[in-house]
């Protein structure tokens, strides 16, 4: 739906963000011909800031009803440990990722907000803002499936799912897509 409003209308309902990963990452990778198992462990820092309205690339006018809540703009330290597997035939190929993330925003960040979106934000607001942003655990899990289809062509499957473990809330910057 988000992608044929934007693509008729310039209409894009997403937030949008940017941002900056720094990390060091340890991995090994075991397989075969067939099949390939890669687990990891990484250690990063991200830097975020979001994007005003008009920023991406548009078709049509800029867009103009897409918000950008604010966020706290604290840089994220976190840890991931996670896998990386595929498996390959001669006619298809299945991929599989998932991953555990252990992060918290620093507290050295400004409010990350626009003066028109957030023009009478008070302290408690800021707060509330800050609060949002605690320690946070994610799992993401992410597949593909792809096979011939007709003639050159592939189809491809793919998803992804990620939630919160231990009932904490994700930053917002976690539950962002960037694109239609």
């Amino acid at each position: 739906f988000n992608s044929v409003a934007f693509l008729f209308a310039g209409n894009d309902l997403r937030d949008y963000y940017r941002s900056d990963r720094y990390y060091v990452r340890l991995q090994l990778a075991r397989g075969s011909r067939a099949w390939m198992v890669t687990p990891y462990l990484q250690a990063q820092r991200e830097n975020a800031r979001r994007l005003r309205p008009g920023d991406p690339w548009t078709l049509v006018d800029p867009d103009s009803v897409r918000p950008n809540r604010a966020f706290v703009a604290a840089p994220v330290l976190s840890g991931l440990l996670g896998v990386d597997a595929e498996w390959r035939t001669e006619r298809s190929s299945f991929e599989l990722a998932a991953e555990i993330e252990v992060g918290a925003p620093t507290k050295d960040g400004p409010l990350n907000c626009a003066p028109t979106s957030c023009p009478s934000l008070d302290v408690a607001a800021v707060q509330a803002l800050f609060a949002e942003e605690e320690t946070f655990t994610r799992l993401s899990v992410d597949g593909a499936w792809e096979s011939p289809a007709l003639g050159t062509h592939v189809l491809r499957a793919g998803w992804h799912v990620q939630a919160p473990l231990g009932g904490d809330a994700l930053p917002l910057r976690r539950w962002s897509h960037v694109g239609g």
